[in-house]
C-alpha cells in the first residue's frame, strides 16, 4: 500500500515538473527546442546556412532535462533489391520507390537530421547547457562569439586540437564517415521560454 502511494506521489510530481517545463525555448540565434507535455520534443537549428533538426523523448529529474533523439527513417524500395532504411531527409518518414538508384527522386530536405542526446538545466524559465564538470554555461552568446573572421573550414578543423567549442559555448556532434570527419555546431543553450508558444 505504501509503495503504491509513493509511486502515485512520484508520478504526480513528475507530471507537474513536465507541465512546468513544456513549451518552446529559443536562443538569440533562432535555435529552438519544443518540449511537449507528452514527453516528446523537437529541436530545430541553423548554422552556417545549414538546417538541423531532431525529434525524440525527454524526461526531467529535479530541474535537469534529459533528452534523447529517436531517429526517423525513410524506407528505400528499389526494384529487384531488398528494402532498406535510410536516415530521413524530412520530418515525416516516407517510402521512396524507384526502378533503379539513378531514378530515385529524393524528397525536399528539411535539413540534416541530428541524432544526439544530452541534458539541460531548467531555471527561471530558461535552459542552460551543463558542462562536463557539472557547472552551467550562463554566458549569453553574441554575434562576436560566433563569427570571429576565421575561415569556416579552418575553424571547424581547429576544434579537436584547440578551444573551438569552448570559444563558442555550443553543442558539438561528431559525424564520422568513411572518408572524413565533420564537426557540426549546435548552438542550443540559454534558451528563453516563449510562453506564447507553449504546447500542450
Amino acid at each position: 500500500m505504501k509503495i503504491n502511494l509513493f509511486i502515485t506521489i512520484l508520478l504526480i510530481i513528475t507530471s507537474f515538473q513536465q507541465d512546468k517545463i513544456a513549451g518552446k525555448y529559443r536562443d538569440n540565434f533562432g535555435s529552438e527546442f519544443t518540449f511537449k507535455s507528452d514527453s516528446t520534443y523537437e529541436y530545430n537549428a541553423a548554422s552556417h546556412f545549414t538546417g538541423f533538426w531532431s525529434k525524440g523523448k525527454w524526461k526531467v529529474n529535479n530541474d535537469t532535462i534529459f533528452f534523447k533523439a529517436v531517429p526517423s527513417y525513410d524506407t528505400l524500395r528499389i526494384v529487384g533489391r531488398r528494402d532498406s532504411l535510410i536516415l530521413s531527409r524530412t520530418k515525416t518518414p516516407q517510402l521512396i520507390s524507384a526502378n533503379s538508384i539513378k531514378e530515385i527522386f529524393w524528397p525536399k530536405s528539411s535539413g540534416i537530421q541530428d541524432v544526439y542526446s544530452g541534458k539541460l538545466f531548467f531555471q527561471d524559465n530558461r535552459l542552460y547547457e551543463i558542462k562536463n564538470n557539472g557547472k552551467l554555461i550562463t554566458k549569453k552568446k553574441t554575434r562576436s562569439d560566433r563569427i570571429d573572421g576565421e575561415n569556416l573550414t579552418r575553424g571547424i578543423q581547429k576544434y579537436p586540437n584547440k578551444t573551438y567549442a569552448k570559444q563558442r559555448l555550443c553543442y558539438h556532434n561528431d559525424i564520422k564517415t568513411k572518408k572524413h570527419k565533420i564537426h557540426n555546431e549546435f548552438c542550443a543553450f540559454l534558451f528563453i521560454n516563449l510562453k506564447i508558444f507553449n504546447s500542450n
